[in-house]
């Protein structure tokens, strides 16, 4: 059994953060947070509320850069053009990086995760999955220096969907990604979840979040059609999922039980 387990959860996807938002109720559950970067929803104001509460409990800061397309929350796919998709990617990259910069306490941007459509579009997609990771690549990489005191470049990691294009991707290029399964949704394969158009998309209960979560650390899932192998580096718990905060608390708790750290190795 593993010792540790990140868990991570989208944030800030509202117009102002305030003391009954719940943002401040998971960041203490959550290890890793996705800060919304104003194209689907939030502004800077709320990037830079939720920065600090990622500071305040010691939780990594991401990106979560989505389709320019506040209207349908960025779940629905758009077609680019030209230079676009790597504009969309670089903008929203740049804003956080730019809003963690301006806080008295300095913060790194420490991943990136798609959003919605284009999360699914980039994870199924080779050719758009390979520009995403050139993107980052050639625009995020920072230099430190080895063991030897050589230089070695440091890339931006990626939480990709476990299973997914985007995620095999990665491993072929050598590039950091945190594989995610989700602890608070429904899947249809070990690679698709169930759409939320069916309105029987999430998890609602405890049990049943806690008994997948259960079998994930296993490296398996339960699906509409049997079970399916699933390896995973980070579970993800959606802010706007029905009972959030319920299941969040109860996928905290069972991990205690059992032994198991939140946080990256």
């Amino acid at each position: 059994m593993r010792d540790s387990i990140d868990i991570n959860c989208d944030l800030g996807e509202c117009d102002a953060i305030t003391e009954a938002s719940i943002e401040h109720n998971l960041m203490p559950l959550v290890s890793s947070c996705n800060v919304a970067c104003g194209e689907h929803a939030g502004n800077k104001a709320v990037m830079e509320s939720v920065v600090r509460l990622a500071v305040e409990h010691r939780v990594h800061v991401g990106a979560h850069v989505s389709y320019a397309d506040r209207k349908n929350f960025g779940r629905v796919t758009m077609s680019l053009p030209d230079g676009e998709f790597e504009r969309l990617v670089i903008s929203q990259v740049d804003r956080l990086i730019d809003v963690c910069a301006s806080l008295d306490k300095a913060v790194s941007v420490d991943h990136v995760k798609l959003h919605g459509a284009l999360y699914h579009d980039v994870g199924s997609d080779e050719t758009l999955a390979r520009r995403f990771v050139e993107v980052l690549r050639g625009q995020f990489a920072t230099t430190a220096g080895g063991e030897g005191g050589e230089a070695v470049s440091r890339h931006m990691p990626v939480i990709a969907m476990a299973g997914s294009r985007l995620s095999e991707v990665c491993r072929e290029l050598e590039h950091p990604c945190l594989r995610e399964a989700f602890a608070d949704r429904r899947y249809d394969s070990g690679t698709q979840l169930v759409p939320r158009s069916t309105g029987i998309y999430a998890l609602l209960s405890a049990d049943e979040a806690v008994e997948q979560v259960a079998m994930l650390l296993e490296g398996k899932v339960a699906t509409s059609t049997g079970v399916a192998i699933v390896q995973c580096d980070t579970l993800c718990i959606h802010s706007d999922t029905p009972k959030a905060l319920h299941l969040a608390n109860a996928v905290s708790d069972r991990l205690t039980q059992m032994g198991i750290r939140n946080g990256r190795d």
